[in-house]
Protein backbone atom coordinates (compact mmCIF):
# COMPACT_ATOMS: atom_id res chain seq x y z
CA UNK A 1 0.00 0.00 0.00
CA UNK A 2 2.83 2.42 0.88
CA UNK A 3 4.61 1.63 -2.38
CA UNK A 4 1.43 2.35 -4.34
CA UNK A 5 0.88 5.59 -2.41
CA UNK A 6 4.38 6.83 -3.17
CA UNK A 7 4.04 5.83 -6.85
CA UNK A 8 0.83 7.86 -7.05
CA UNK A 9 2.53 10.79 -5.30
CA UNK A 10 5.29 10.80 -7.94
CA UNK A 11 3.39 9.94 -11.11
CA UNK A 12 -0.32 10.62 -10.54
CA UNK A 13 -0.50 13.62 -8.19
CA UNK A 14 -4.16 14.44 -8.81
CA UNK A 15 -5.26 10.89 -8.06
CA UNK A 16 -2.92 10.76 -5.07
CA UNK A 17 -4.41 13.96 -3.68
CA UNK A 18 -7.98 12.73 -4.09
CA UNK A 19 -7.29 9.33 -2.47
CA UNK A 20 -5.11 10.78 0.29
CA UNK A 21 -7.67 13.41 1.28
CA UNK A 22 -10.44 10.81 1.20
CA UNK A 23 -8.39 8.49 3.42
CA UNK A 24 -7.52 11.26 5.89
CA UNK A 25 -11.16 12.28 6.26
CA UNK A 26 -11.89 8.70 7.36
CA UNK A 27 -8.75 7.79 9.33
CA UNK A 28 -8.54 11.09 11.24
CA UNK A 29 -12.25 11.49 11.94
CA UNK A 30 -11.79 11.71 15.73
CA UNK A 31 -9.05 14.33 15.38
CA UNK A 32 -11.31 16.24 13.01
CA UNK A 33 -14.08 16.13 15.63
CA UNK A 34 -11.67 17.72 18.12
CA UNK A 35 -10.78 20.44 15.63
CA UNK A 36 -14.49 21.20 15.25
CA UNK A 37 -14.82 21.45 19.04
CA UNK A 38 -12.31 24.27 19.27
CA UNK A 39 -13.06 26.08 16.02
CA UNK A 40 -13.97 29.76 16.38
CA UNK A 41 -13.88 32.93 14.32
CA UNK A 42 -11.01 35.43 14.34
CA UNK A 43 -8.51 32.77 15.45
CA UNK A 44 -4.81 32.36 14.70
CA UNK A 45 -4.00 28.73 13.97
CA UNK A 46 -0.75 26.88 13.23
CA UNK A 47 -0.42 23.76 11.08
CA UNK A 48 3.10 22.47 11.84
CA UNK A 49 4.18 19.70 9.48
CA UNK A 50 1.62 20.72 6.89
CA UNK A 51 2.60 18.26 4.15
CA UNK A 52 0.41 18.80 1.06
CA UNK A 53 -2.35 20.82 2.71
CA UNK A 54 -5.07 18.49 3.96
CA UNK A 55 -5.25 19.98 7.45
CA UNK A 56 -4.65 23.56 6.35
CA UNK A 57 -7.68 23.33 4.05
CA UNK A 58 -9.75 21.74 6.81
CA UNK A 59 -8.69 24.32 9.41
CA UNK A 60 -9.50 27.14 7.00
CA UNK A 61 -12.98 25.75 6.48
CA UNK A 62 -13.66 25.09 10.18
CA UNK A 63 -12.30 28.38 11.53
CA UNK A 64 -13.70 30.53 8.73
CA UNK A 65 -12.40 33.38 6.57
CA UNK A 66 -11.85 35.76 9.50
CA UNK A 67 -9.18 33.41 10.90
CA UNK A 68 -5.61 32.94 9.65
CA UNK A 69 -3.91 29.58 9.16
CA UNK A 70 -0.10 29.66 9.23
CA UNK A 71 1.30 26.43 7.79
CA UNK A 72 4.89 25.17 8.13
CA UNK A 73 6.37 22.61 5.73
CA UNK A 74 10.09 22.32 4.87
CA UNK A 75 10.07 19.79 2.00
CA UNK A 76 10.17 21.61 -1.38
CA UNK A 77 7.99 19.18 -3.35
CA UNK A 78 5.41 19.00 -0.56
CA UNK A 79 5.38 22.82 -0.58
CA UNK A 80 4.61 22.83 -4.31
CA UNK A 81 1.73 20.41 -3.78
CA UNK A 82 0.53 22.44 -0.78
CA UNK A 83 0.36 25.65 -2.80
CA UNK A 84 -1.53 23.91 -5.59
CA UNK A 85 -3.96 22.28 -3.15
CA UNK A 86 -4.68 25.54 -1.30
CA UNK A 87 -4.78 27.87 -4.30
CA UNK A 88 -7.43 30.53 -3.91
CA UNK A 89 -7.83 30.11 -0.13
CA UNK A 90 -6.87 33.55 1.10
CA UNK A 91 -6.53 32.85 4.83
CA UNK A 92 -3.82 30.17 4.46
CA UNK A 93 -0.17 31.22 4.50
CA UNK A 94 2.58 28.70 3.79
CA UNK A 95 5.99 29.07 5.43
CA UNK A 96 8.61 26.79 3.76
CA UNK A 97 10.60 26.30 6.94
CA UNK A 98 11.05 23.64 9.61
CA UNK A 99 10.23 24.69 13.15
CA UNK A 100 12.53 23.45 15.88
CA UNK A 101 14.71 24.53 18.79
CA UNK A 102 17.37 26.33 16.71
CA UNK A 103 17.59 28.95 13.98
CA UNK A 104 19.59 28.35 10.81
CA UNK A 105 19.65 25.28 8.58
CA UNK A 106 19.34 21.57 9.29
CA UNK A 107 19.38 18.28 7.41
CA UNK A 108 15.97 16.90 6.48
CA UNK A 109 16.29 13.14 5.97
CA UNK A 110 14.05 11.96 3.17
CA UNK A 111 11.82 8.93 2.97
CA UNK A 112 11.76 7.12 -0.38
CA UNK A 113 8.53 5.32 0.50
CA UNK A 114 6.29 7.92 2.15
CA UNK A 115 6.17 11.66 1.51
CA UNK A 116 4.76 12.29 5.01
CA UNK A 117 7.74 10.61 6.70
CA UNK A 118 10.65 13.00 6.12
CA UNK A 119 12.53 13.51 9.40
CA UNK A 120 14.76 16.15 10.97
CA UNK A 121 17.04 13.53 12.52
CA UNK A 122 19.17 10.65 11.25
CA UNK A 123 17.41 7.37 10.59
CA UNK A 124 18.64 4.05 9.22
CA UNK A 125 15.72 4.00 6.78
CA UNK A 126 16.36 7.53 5.47
CA UNK A 127 19.64 7.69 3.54
CA UNK A 128 19.18 10.85 1.46
CA UNK A 129 18.99 14.33 2.95
CA UNK A 130 18.66 17.97 1.96
CA UNK A 131 19.29 21.10 3.99
CA UNK A 132 16.28 23.20 4.91
CA UNK A 133 15.85 26.47 6.82
CA UNK A 134 14.91 26.11 10.48
CA UNK A 135 13.47 28.55 12.97
CA UNK A 136 12.08 28.62 16.50
CA UNK A 137 8.43 29.54 16.69
CA UNK A 138 9.22 32.17 19.33
CA UNK A 139 11.52 34.01 16.88
CA UNK A 140 9.06 33.60 14.01
CA UNK A 141 6.27 35.13 16.10
CA UNK A 142 8.49 37.95 17.34
CA UNK A 143 9.57 38.91 13.82
CA UNK A 144 5.94 39.18 12.75
CA UNK A 145 4.70 40.79 15.97
CA UNK A 146 2.16 38.02 16.52
CA UNK A 147 1.28 38.02 20.21
CA UNK A 148 -0.96 34.99 20.60
CA UNK A 149 -1.93 31.68 18.99
CA UNK A 150 -5.28 29.98 19.56
CA UNK A 151 -4.68 26.46 18.25
CA UNK A 152 -1.71 24.34 17.11
CA UNK A 153 -1.98 21.18 15.00
CA UNK A 154 1.42 19.46 14.89
CA UNK A 155 2.78 16.28 13.29
CA UNK A 156 6.55 16.28 12.75
CA UNK A 157 7.50 12.60 12.92
CA UNK A 158 9.07 12.51 16.38
CA UNK A 159 10.56 16.03 16.37
CA UNK A 160 7.80 17.41 18.60
CA UNK A 161 10.02 17.94 21.68
CA UNK A 162 12.34 20.17 19.67
CA UNK A 163 9.48 22.23 18.26
CA UNK A 164 8.03 22.66 21.77
CA UNK A 165 11.41 23.87 23.06
CA UNK A 166 11.39 26.50 20.34
CA UNK A 167 8.03 27.90 21.49
CA UNK A 168 8.82 28.15 25.20
CA UNK A 169 7.98 31.86 25.44
CA UNK A 170 4.58 31.22 23.85
CA UNK A 171 3.79 28.24 26.08
CA UNK A 172 4.87 30.02 29.26
CA UNK A 173 2.83 33.08 28.39
CA UNK A 174 -0.58 34.04 29.80
CA UNK A 175 -2.55 32.98 26.72
CA UNK A 176 -1.65 29.42 25.80
CA UNK A 177 -2.87 27.69 22.63
CA UNK A 178 -4.71 24.39 22.57
CA UNK A 179 -2.38 21.76 21.04
CA UNK A 180 -3.28 18.63 19.10
CA UNK A 181 -0.17 16.71 18.14
CA UNK A 182 1.17 13.28 17.33
CA UNK A 183 2.78 11.26 20.10
CA UNK A 184 5.06 8.65 18.51
CA UNK A 185 7.32 7.17 21.22
CA UNK A 186 9.65 5.38 18.79
CA UNK A 187 10.17 8.51 16.69
CA UNK A 188 10.74 10.66 19.76
CA UNK A 189 13.42 8.21 20.93
CA UNK A 190 15.07 8.19 17.48
CA UNK A 191 15.20 11.99 17.64
CA UNK A 192 17.03 11.82 20.99
CA UNK A 193 14.01 12.46 23.20
CA UNK A 194 11.22 10.40 24.74
CA UNK A 195 7.47 10.34 25.23
CA UNK A 196 7.87 10.74 28.99
CA UNK A 197 10.07 13.83 28.46
CA UNK A 198 7.47 15.33 26.12
CA UNK A 199 4.70 14.71 28.67
CA UNK A 200 6.72 16.30 31.47
CA UNK A 201 7.62 19.20 29.20
CA UNK A 202 3.96 20.01 28.54
CA UNK A 203 3.09 19.56 32.22
CA UNK A 204 5.77 22.12 33.10
CA UNK A 205 4.06 24.52 30.72
CA UNK A 206 0.87 23.96 32.76
CA UNK A 207 -1.11 21.79 30.34
CA UNK A 208 -3.60 19.02 31.07
CA UNK A 209 -3.00 16.11 28.71
CA UNK A 210 -5.29 13.55 27.09
CA UNK A 211 -4.18 10.55 25.05
CA UNK A 212 -6.57 9.66 22.22
CA UNK A 213 -7.17 5.90 22.28
CA UNK A 214 -10.07 4.16 20.51
CA UNK A 215 -11.82 7.50 20.02
CA UNK A 216 -11.66 8.20 23.75
CA UNK A 217 -9.69 10.87 25.59
CA UNK A 218 -7.69 9.23 28.36
CA UNK A 219 -6.16 11.57 30.98
CA UNK A 220 -2.37 11.40 30.85
CA UNK A 221 0.39 12.68 33.14
CA UNK A 222 3.95 11.80 34.08
CA UNK A 223 2.66 9.34 36.71
CA UNK A 224 0.40 7.46 34.27
CA UNK A 225 1.33 3.81 33.88
CA UNK A 226 1.10 3.62 30.08
CA UNK A 227 4.73 2.53 29.50
CA UNK A 228 4.82 4.65 26.36
CA UNK A 229 8.60 4.78 26.01
CA UNK A 230 8.83 1.01 25.45
CA UNK A 231 6.34 0.85 22.58
CA UNK A 232 7.46 -0.40 19.12
CA UNK A 233 7.74 1.68 15.94
CA UNK A 234 4.21 0.85 14.78
CA UNK A 235 2.52 2.39 17.84
CA UNK A 236 1.58 6.06 17.77
CA UNK A 237 -1.20 8.22 19.17
CA UNK A 238 -2.59 11.71 19.13
CA UNK A 239 -2.24 13.91 22.17
CA UNK A 240 -4.57 16.73 23.16
CA UNK A 241 -3.02 19.39 25.40
CA UNK A 242 -5.37 21.86 27.08
CA UNK A 243 -4.19 24.93 29.01
CA UNK A 244 -4.68 24.22 32.69
CA UNK A 245 -7.40 26.25 34.37
CA UNK A 246 -5.92 28.72 36.86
Amino acid sequence: MLVLGQWLYKYAPQLHRWLYFLYKNWSDRHEIHILKRFAKANATVLDIGANIGFYARLLSKLYGPSSIIYAFEPHPENCKRFLKNTRGISNIQLNPVALGSENGHQALFLSDTLNVDHRLYKSASHARSIYVPTCTLDLWLKERQINSIDFIKMDVQGFENNVLKGMELLLRGPKKPVILCELWPYGLHEAGNSASAMIKQLENYKYDLFLLINNKEMPLNSQSNFQLDALPESKYFNLLALPRAT
